[in-house]
């Protein structure tokens, strides 16, 4: 998305925070930015049925309540094909994609541990996608392990997009 140091100041709504981590440069999107580039950009080819997706986030209090994807791909219509949803009023963290018959499905996890993700403290979240199951991880600390099917193709024509996508 162009998040490096030489080029945040072009982004609209990005703003670049000090070294928070070893060294690494930490970048705030602010309440209603959104990033969207197209996945071809990012992903020659279709993402594989399995996968994963690594995360390194910060909720601040005053993140609205309403439920919103912080990652997802989506068609060229912009039609939600795989993704992460955050719910802050039920402190939920939900993977959704479609199946290989097409199907969404969705995967909640409301563990205590993932509660702590809506408390304003930075945290790595990582889900490992298999073709028969699907693994969360906090802070590098495995929380659940979930069956889900194998996912469909996901396509790479539509967008990718980061931020609060309602």
């Amino acid at each position: 998305f162009g998040l490096v140091e030489k080029e945040y100041a072009s982004i609209k709504g990005v703003a670049m925070e000090p070294f928070v981590f070893s060294g690494s440069r930490t970048f705030t999107l602010f309440r209603d930015t959104q990033l969207t580039q197209r996945t071809s950009d990012i992903h020659l080819f279709a993402i594989p049925p399995e996968h994963t997706i690594s995360i390194l986030l910060r909720l601040l209090p005053e993140t609205p309540k309403e439920p919103f994807a912080v990652w997802q791909i989506t068609d060229e219509d912009f039609q939600p094909l795989l993704g992460i949803n955050l719910d802050p009023s039920k402190k939920s963290l939900t993977y959704f994609n479609h199946d290989y018959k097409a199907d969404l499905q969705e995967v909640s996890f409301d563990q205590q541990e993932v509660k702590k993700i809506f408390y304003g403290s930075f945290h790595k979240v990582h889900v490992a996608v298999s073709h028969f199951k699907i693994k969360l991880y906090l802070d590098c600390k495995k929380i659940a392990e979930k069956p889900i099917n194998t996912v469909g193709s996901i396509s790479t024509a539509g967008f990718i997009m980061l931020g609060k996508v309602t």
